[in-house]
């Protein structure tokens, strides 16, 4: 009988060692699911704020008789005043 209570109290511990061990993995993956999560929508907002940015300046330029891709005056502060990321 005291080799079966041994056996059982070991079993227990084992028990709540796993569990512990369940608990901080649990919280190791949701922290580290969190920072990826928070990685990915900062990357896509700034890949967002570049598209944006392209956009904005793909519809600023023209051609002039030459060919040549300008971009007046009225178009370079409008630019300039709404470019979006890189230090603003």
């Amino acid at each position: 009988m005291k080799q079966i209570d041994k056996t059982f109290y070991s079993l227990c511990e084992e028990i709540d060692d796993l569990k512990e061990a369940v608990e901080y993995w649990k919280t190791m993956y949701e922290t580290e699911r969190a920072t990826n999560n928070k990685m990915l929508n900062d990357n896509l907002e700034t890949a967002k704020q570049g598209v944006a940015n392209a956009l904005r300046f793909a519809l600023s330029v023209s051609d002039d008789e030459n060919g040549n891709l300008v971009i007046s005056k009225e178009n370079r502060k409008d630019l300039a005043e709404n470019w979006i990321g890189s230090g603003r």
